[in-house]
Order: structure tokens, then C-alpha cells, then sequence
């Protein structure tokens, strides 16, 4: 569930000043890396909250995003969160992250500044989490970052995490089926890497990538969901 934007009564009532640290992305961004060391300020969230506001702003302009991520530099930030955070920081760095990356020119960034196949590693482990609000929000990021092709073909590594998220689940959650579209794009993305020869040549030698697939196991859970799940 994206952040609603509500007051916590209960941190007024204490005299709390996170609203106004909440539309200060400065701050944010110094509560988001939690080193009081390098702040210039009283650190006063935790980094979890921190990343939650910072969600916030990203949901509400092209500009704010850019923000984030090139002044503040807030991705590295995030992505340590979905690396070794708790259960809502790692949600709250995931849906700020796929926030982030409705920005075309982030997409790129959010995976190079999080050293590669390292960041794709950690975010495809809450994909394989039990947590569906943030596995959703994972596969929804991955799938924008594989839109950036050289991405896309670095999926070769993380084959079995995304095919094992088309299989129907038990969770009575209605978002679960998006997680299963998101991960068929995934695939439908790694599978056009065959069509580039500068792609090929990043990938080992002799890989036929469709063949990759299906070997896999990719095409029943694919035709299962052509016809179980929702347009």
C-alpha cells in the first residue's frame, strides 16, 4: 500500500516535529542514511520512516524524483534498506525505488548506483519473500528497470525467483495477480535480448535466451496465467 500521507497523532501529542521534517527532503535525506556523524542535524527517524516520507514525495512529481535520487542521492540509501531492513523498511525502500524508477532516466541509475547484479540480487530476494505488498512492489520495479535492455539481460541470473512468481498463489490478496503480470513482463523483456547483438555479447557464449526459458520451465506457468489471470 503506497503512503496515505496521515498524521501520527500520537507524535504531536509528544511534541514530535516529523511533519516538519517530513517536507524537507534535506532532512530526509540525512534521517534515510541514519549516520549522525556525517548530519548536519538531530537525526530523529529511523531510517524506515525516513524512507517512508521520502515515498511519499516521490509519488508526487517528475520533479521530486529527480530530487531524491540526483541532489539528495537518496538510492544507495534505499537500497541498503531492501538489502538488510526490517519488514517495513524493506517495503517502504521498495515502493519508494519503484517509485523512483516511473522516471526513465532513473532506471538505469537506480541499479548502477547500487553496484548491479548485487542490487537486482537483493531486491529479487524480497521477491521471493513472503510479504505480498512488497513483493508486488519488487516485481513492479524490476520490470521498469528491464526496460533499460542492458538490465534486462542480467535477469539470465534470477530466472527460476521470476518463473516461480507466475505460479498461482494461496494469498486471498487481489494484488497478487499483478505480481504475476509483472513477472511475465520481466520475462517477455529478457527474452527480447536475442534480437540484439550488442546484448548477446553480454551474455556466455552460445545462450539461446527463448531456449533459456523454456528450459527453465517458463511456458506452462505463462500459459496458466493467459488463461487464469486477469486481462
Amino acid at each position: 500500500m503506497a503512503p496515505k500521507g496521515k498524521k501520527d497523532k500520537s507524535k504531536d501529542d509528544k511534541g514530535d516535529n516529523s511533519d516538519d521534517i517530513s517536507n524537507n527532503l534535506n532532512l530526509l535525506a540525512e534521517n534515510l542514511c541514519g549516520n549522525q556523524s556525517l548530519a548536519k542535524q538531530q537525526l530523529t527517524l529511523t531510517r524506515g520512516e525516513a524512507a517512508y516520507y521520502v515515498w511519499r514525495h516521490a509519488i508526487s512529481s517528475e520533479g521530486k524524483r529527480q530530487e531524491i535520487a540526483k541532489k539528495f542521492t537518496c538510492i544507495p540509501y534505499l537500497l541498503q534498506l531492501v538489502g538488510g531492513g526490517d519488514t517495513f523498511s524493506q517495503h517502504v525502500a521498495i515502493g519508494c525505488l519503484q517509485f523512483l524508477a516511473h522516471s526513465e532516466d532513473l532506471r538505469e541509475l537506480i541499479i548502477t548506483r547500487g553496484y548491479g547484479d548485487k542490487s537486482l540480487g537483493n531486491v529479487v530476494k524480497l521477491l521471493e519473500g513472503d510479504h505480498d505488498r512488497t513483493k508486488v512492489r519488487s516485481a513492479a520495479l524490476l520490470y521498469q528497470v528491464c526496460q533499460v535492455p542492458e538490465i534486462a539481460v542480467l535477469m539470465r541470473d534470477y530466472l527460476p525467483a521470476i518463473i516461480s512468481c507466475l505460479e498461482p498463489t494461496e494469498s486471498q490478496w487481489a494484488g497478487s495477480e499483478d505480481t504475476r503480470a509483472f513477472a511475465a513482463g520481466i520475462l517477455r523483456s529478457f527474452s527480447h535480448c536475442d534480437f540484439s547483438p550488442e546484448l548477446v555479447n553480454l551474455l556466455p557464449e552460445g545462450t539461446n535466451v527463448r531456449a533459456q526459458l523454456l528450459e527453465e520451465g517458463a511456458l506452462p506457468p505463462i500459459l496458466n496465467l493467459m488463461i487464469t489471470g486477469n486481462p
